[in-house]
C-alpha cells in the first residue's frame, strides 16, 4: 500500500504474500458480500484466500471470528487429508495390481515349467521304453526265430 497509494486494502491482500488481517476489515469484508448477494460459502472462500498466504496474523478478532478461522483451517485440513487418503488408496491398489500381476506371471511360468518338464520326461519315458520294448521284441525275435 506504500509503493501504489492508490490500491484497496483488498487488491494488496491479493497481490501479497503476507497479510494482516484486522478484525475490522474481517467484518467488512463479510459485510460487502452479504450486499453482494453472496452467502456463507463464499465467506469461507475468502478465508481460504487468506489462508493459502505464506504468512498471516489476524489481529483483533472476536472470539466468533477466530472460531470461524479454526472451522476453515480445519475444512481446508480435512480436505487436504482425505486427498492424501486417496492417493494412498490408489497407491496400494496399483501395488496389490502389480503383486497379483507378479504372482500371476510367478504361477503362469511355474505352470508352464512343470507341464514343459513333465512332457519332456513323459516323452522321454515314453520313447525309452518305445525303444527299449522294440529292441526287446526285435532281439527277441532274431535269436529265437
Amino acid at each position: 500500500m506504500e509503493k501504489k497509494p492508490g490500491l484497496s486494502w483488498y487488491d494488496c491482500t491479493d497481490m501479497a504474500r503476507a497479510i494482516i488481517v484486522h478484525g475490522d476489515y474481517i467484518e467488512e469484508s463479510f459485510q460487502k458480500m452479504r450486499m453482494q448477494g453472496n452467502d456463507e460459502k463464499d465467506e469461507d472462500k475468502m478465508l481460504q484466500e487468506w489462508i493459502k498466504k505464506d504468512y498471516i496474523v489476524f489481529a483483533r478478532t472476536t472470539p466468533a471470528q477466530s472460531k470461524f478461522f479454526v472451522c476453515v483451517c480445519v475444512c481446508v485440513f480435512c480436505f487436504c487429508l482425505c486427498f492424501v487418503f486417496v492417493f494412498l488408496f490408489c497407491v496400494c491398489v496399483c501395488v496389490f495390481v502389480l503383486c497379483f500381476c507378479f504372482v500371476f506371471v510367478f504361477v503362469f511360468v511355474f505352470v508352464f515349467v512343470f507341464v514343459f518338464v513333465f512332457v519332456f520326461v513323459f516323452v522321454f519315458v515314453f520313447v525309452f521304453v518305445f525303444v527299449f520294448v522294440f529292441l526287446f521284441v526285435f532281439v527277441f525275435l532274431f535269436l529265437f526265430i
